[in-house]
């Protein structure tokens, strides 16, 4: 009786009458449809980092801010005390070139959420569906403005490696590490 009613469940779900239930998996995403066309000026990149379970003295969190006129900005959300917020400029193409690889990594199909797994374990002539481990670790939000269209991403783990570069790359532009002195 029981794998007839895995059956059944996979069957609803696969001719699309029944909606899946992830358990800890990547969130779903809609495709955010793009405009033909945007100013610079409706051009947005950001990058937000935070969580974990708890600080051992400082919480640290940064904001980065990338406009399509080139400005960046680099704002401390952790906890006091603060480093003062920065501003500076970087040429226009290397925005286009950022937008550009947010558009090859096809930001705006991806997932809303990337965590915990879900396993399945053996529990006799079943399966027993366990979500993933939710937690409160560190994360890393990306978000693309493109006019009207925008998209956020949550990494927090089980990164696609297209993501992690974006990451690393917005974080190599306007981190702290980009406003010491060479």
């Amino acid at each position: 009786m029981g794998r007839q009613h895995v059956f059944v469940a996979l069957l609803l779900v696969i001719l699309g009458l029944v909606p899946s239930v992830t358990l800890g998996q990547p969130s779903s995403s809609n495709p955010v449809p793009l405009p033909a066309s945007v100013s610079l000026s409706d051009v947005q990149i950001q990058l937000t980092t935070g969580g974990g379970d708890g600080c051992l003295g400082r919480c640290i969190a940064w904001g980065i801010l990338v406009r399509g006129n080139g400005l960046v900005e680099l704002d401390d959300l952790g906890t006091p005390p603060k480093v003062e917020a920065k501003q500076r400029t970087i040429d226009s193409d290397t925005v286009v070139e950022l937008v550009n690889r947010f558009l090859k990594a096809r930001f705006f199909y991806s997932l809303d959420y990337y965590g915990g797994v879900s396993s399945a374990v053996r529990n006799g002539d079943s399966l027993a569906l366990l979500g993933g481990v939710a937690g409160t670790g560190p994360w890393t939000e990306l978000t693309l403005r493109l006019g009207s269209a925008t998209k956020t991403v949550r990494l927090r783990e089980n990164i696609p490696a297209e993501l992690q570069s974006l990451r690393d790359r917005v974080w190599q532009i306007g981190g702290p590490d980009a406003w010491r002195a060479k």
